[in-house]
């Protein structure tokens, strides 16, 4: 049977949504990309410029 279509992307997202995705993990709550375990908290963007940088601080309290 012939394949008719592909969900397999060959290139890679533009550098903006990239850059909405770190400085928003939260825009998509259907996939959920941030993952935390129980001793990891939250990080908050210690720096960002749009669209190629973007700093967290570190999920680890310690």
């Amino acid at each position: 049977m012939p394949e008719i279509a592909s969900r397999h992307r060959t290139q890679p997202p533009p550098p903006r949504f990239v850059f909405e995705a770190l400085t928003n993990p939260d825009r998509d709550p259907v996939r959920p990309w941030l993952i935390l375990h129980n001793d990891e908290q939250r990080p908050t963007i210690a720096e960002a410029v749009e669209p190629n940088l973007v700093v967290w601080t570190s999920i680890w309290p310690w």
